[in-house]
């Protein structure tokens, strides 16, 4: 009895690299939107009360240095390791 066919190495790949892809967007996208939301809402004068006024100068920072770290993060290290 034959087994199921299994998929190419080349057609894993192009699998695994489409959903790294979009696992980049999904947190580049929440990252991005937590960081115009939070800008957004610090500018706006219902959140200008004492109390929420640490939140919103901390946040936008907190969320730009998200959105720089992931593109690094997804690829900016080689599967490789050099040789020594």
């Amino acid at each position: 009895m034959r087994s199921a066919p299994t998929d190419s190495p080349a057609a894993l790949l192009r699998r695994r690299r489409r959903a790294k892809f979009v696992r980049f967007v999904v947190c580049e996208s929440l990252a991005v939107a937590l960081l115009v939301g939070s800008g957004l809402a610090g500018l706006a004068s219902d959140f200008a009360s004492e109390s929420l006024t640490p939140i919103f100068r901390i946040l936008p920072i907190a969320a730009a240095v998200a959105a720089t770290l992931i593109p690094i993060l997804f690829y900016g290290f080689s599967g490789r390791r050099p040789r020594a």
